[in-house]
């Protein structure tokens, strides 16, 4: 029995998920200095490309597996007209013009959710008693990601004059990049009333993780999307 206790200890602290949530960006400096603006929009934006502060506020370094998360702040200050914001309208633009839409919810949830498939190993090893209370934490583990990233991702919506919006959006970055010079996340937004498109562009730069250190999932990991 006890042997039995302290197994279900174990394997049940073997997932969890424990992320902060990132200071809105109307208190950041840098975002507030780097700002773009146009006909009275204003675009701000932080891009998570350090470690630290992946760990910190995602609970992953999901630049492993090839995503790089963006917070961004959009906020009609004068434009008198209410614009649209479609986040289908919103790319990150690599240095040869190339366009990477955001990845949907689901995109994300898939590689960042816990693995089942490690889980199931500690079982084999330990026997059923080890299995099921170690895939239970798993499954509830990867609701309380799901509705995390889903809860603080950005949302389409029309923006008034005086008002503002703020969430995440993430991209797929190649496997081998380790350099932003020369990338941009573009916005689109429409003018609801005369449909004319404004556009907002913010340049990124900084290194990121080695290439070399960066760990993918393995296959099996990756079969759990259909699991």
């Amino acid at each position: 029995l006890l042997f039995y206790l302290v197994l279900v200890i174990f394997l049940t602290g073997c997932a969890s998920h424990k992320a902060a949530r990132p200071p809105d960006l109307t208190y950041d400096l840098k975002a507030q200095e780097n700002k773009a603006e146009k006909e009275g929009i204003v675009l701000m934006a932080k891009y998570f490309h350090l470690k630290s502060e992946l760990e910190t506020y995602f609970d992953e370094d999901l630049l492993k597996y090839g995503v790089m998360p963006i917070q961004i702040n959009l906020q009609n200050k004068s434009h008198p007209n209410p614009v649209v914001l479609n986040t289908a309208g919103i790319n990150l633009i690599d240095p040869t013009g190339t366009r990477s839409p955001l990845m949907s919810s689901q995109q994300v949830i898939d590689k960042a959710k816990k693995s089942y498939w490690r889980s199931a190993g500690w079982g084999v090893a330990f026997g059923i008693f080890g299995l099921v209370p170690s895939l239970v934490n798993v499954l509830n583990t990867n609701k309380k990601i799901q509705s995390d990233y889903e809860s603080r991702m950005l949302k389409s919506g029309n923006l008034v004059c005086g008002g503002m919006t703020e969430g995440l959006a993430f991209f797929t970055i190649p496997e081998d990049l380790s350099d932003l010079s020369g990338w941009k996340l573009a916005v689109v937004l429409k003018n609801i009333k005369n449909t004319e498109d404004i556009v907002l562009e913010y340049g990124l730069s900084g290194t990121l993780i080695p290439p070399k250190d960066r760990k993918p999932k393995s296959e099996e990991e990756n079969r759990e999307e259909n699991f």
